[in-house]
């Protein structure tokens, strides 16, 4: 079954359960955020292993998906509404997700979302109609909170960043590093062209 879905999806991360109490110290609320940002990193220097996922969540009801929201190529976010999000992360890219594109959800269950369905991206080419992308199977679900949701975001926004800088880097690097090869070039050829007429 086909569902049509505007926004994002996946992730998996290795998260504790719980939300953060509404009174609680400023000291234990910045050992809170640490404790997220080290569980965050830990998720993303790693490969996804199985045991990460909760086993009692293989599929969820599509129909109680309020929004799909694409975090990267490899990371969607669920949001469920009541504060409740599931998190997919892919093993590896999933050609053509990024954020605030169409998605479809290929699924073998009747409104659910199972572990090993498939999602695909929809390209909208406006009136010669829409064509689907490569198909990417759902590995599973993990359970995560807001505030584990709002640090993966930022993390990956950083890391975005810095690997866009280091592509300029490099490239800035390779146009120097040609540059300088053709500078000896033509001193060679000077040199040779004196050796030539001495």
């Amino acid at each position: 079954m086909l569902k049509y879905l505007a926004g994002s999806l996946w992730g998996m991360l290795l998260f504790s359960n719980g939300l953060m109490a509404q009174n609680e110290s400023p000291a234990a609320s910045t050992q809170d955020k640490k404790s997220t940002a080290a569980e965050v990193e830990d998720i993303l220097t790693r490969e996804p292993q199985a045991s990460d996922y909760g086993e009692d969540v293989r599929c969820v009801n599509v129909r109680r998906i309020r929004r799909t929201e694409i975090l990267d190529e490899r990371h969607i976010v669920l949001h469920m509404g009541r504060e409740q999000f599931y998190l997919i992360q892919f093993r590896q890219r999933c050609p053509g997700l990024r954020p605030n594109q169409a998605v479809v959800y290929e699924t073998t269950t009747n409104n659910r979302l199972c572990k090993l369905d498939g999602i695909r991206t929809i390209y909208d080419h406006g009136l010669s109609g829409r064509t689907p992308g490569m198909r990417c199977s759902v590995p599973g679900f993990q359970s995560v909170t807001k505030e584990q949701v709002l640090v993966l975001k930022d993390t990956l926004k950083v890391q975005a960043r810095q690997a866009r800088e280091a592509r300029k880097a490099s490239k800035a690097a390779e146009k120097e590093a040609r540059r300088q090869e053709k500078l000896m070039e033509k001193k060679a050829r000077q040199a040779d062209r004196a050796a030539e007429r001495a």
